[in-house]
């Protein structure tokens, strides 16, 4: 699989392109984020553990875990890394988590 830039044009590799668009299709269409899980999706998208998006909104460790598997399942991926691709794939734009600290995510 190849693609290179010539004359200003992108030349994909057929086999490259098929894989890319078989990709874009399995992106669900119309998919619906409760608030909480726009919040915990932001902080996964910056690294966040489990545990410090639990502390940081005030919810125990497991509804985070579930919040995660949810987000997963919504959005066809299979681990935390491919949650963040997908969601950046699709646009859905971090949100500020209610922290009580303005909006930064540290401590």
């Amino acid at each position: 699989m190849q693609a290179s830039v010539a004359y200003g044009v992108l030349l994909i590799d057929r086999a490259l392109q098929d894989s890319a668009l078989s990709e874009v299709r399995r992106l669900p269409a119309g998919i619906n984020l409760t608030p909480r899980e726009q919040q915990v999706l932001t902080l996964v998208r910056v690294g966040r553990s489990n545990g410090e998006i639990a502390y940081k909104l005030k919810l125990r460790e497991h509804t985070v875990e579930t919040h995660v598997q949810h987000l997963r399942n919504k959005l066809g991926a299979r681990n935390r890394v491919e949650l963040v691709s997908r969601a950046v794939a699709l646009g859905l734009e971090p949100r500020s988590p209610a922290n009580g600290n303005g909006g930064r995510l540290g401590r």
